[in-house]
């Protein structure tokens, strides 16, 4: 807790507010610090460099063994691109539901930010953040990966999106309806020529 907010509940204690404002001032500055990685000012970012670049742009599709590549304009890209963008987990109405752990690999060397949630109602159940740390510049998230389920009229879909920094993204699409599954679509966008 800040310590601003001890030195409010102190006062607040000598002016013999009620219990109810102490606990509203505690709840509201531990809201604030649990604020999660941007990803989508970080993803947001990464559209904009593509853009202002003018990075070629090509796709790949994979649904099955059958692949499709071809060239992929800008208004597709952006529109492929908000799938990582929405829903964002920091909106105050559903951060409360998701939790961050952090793993280090020291053999790598690398950073794990993981947010999950239990509440299968939301449609992200998962989201990883890879860091490469760097003593001397600053840290640099290498890949967002991204678990998402939720449902279209009677069709239940899954998603694995996969961005990696500066290079390219993934997204996986599964989709089931009642008791067809449809086989797994592969969407490869890249920006990078050398990927």
């Amino acid at each position: 807790m800040s310590v601003l907010a001890i030195m409010s509940i102190v006062v607040s204690c000598k002016n013999h507010s009620s219990p109810n404002a102490i606990t509203a001032a505690v709840h509201n500055d531990s809201i604030q610090e649990q604020k999660f990685f941007p990803i989508a000012d970080f993803i947001g970012g990464q559209i904009k460099m593509i853009d202002s670049l003018q990075l070629p742009l090509s796709k790949s599709v994979t649904t099955g063994r059958k692949t499709q590549l071809e060239s992929i304009s800008d208004q597709e890209f952006k529109s492929l691109a908000i799938n990582f963008l929405n829903p964002d987990i920091n909106n105050l109405v559903i951060r409360k539901y998701y939790t961050e752990t952090s793993v280090a690999d020291q053999s790598i060397p690398s950073v794990t930010l993981t947010y999950s949630t239990n509440n299968t109602g939301l449609p992200i159940q998962k989201i990883n953040v890879f860091i490469k740390p760097d003593p001397f510049k600053n840290d640099k998230v290498s890949a967002i990966y991204i678990e998402k389920i939720f449902s279209n009229a009677d069709t239940s879909i899954s998603q694995r999106l996969y961005w990696k920094t500066d290079k390219n993204f993934q997204i996986i699409t599964e989709k089931k309806l009642l008791h067809t599954t449809f086989p797994a679509e592969q969407v490869k966008v890249i920006w990078d020529p050398v990927e």
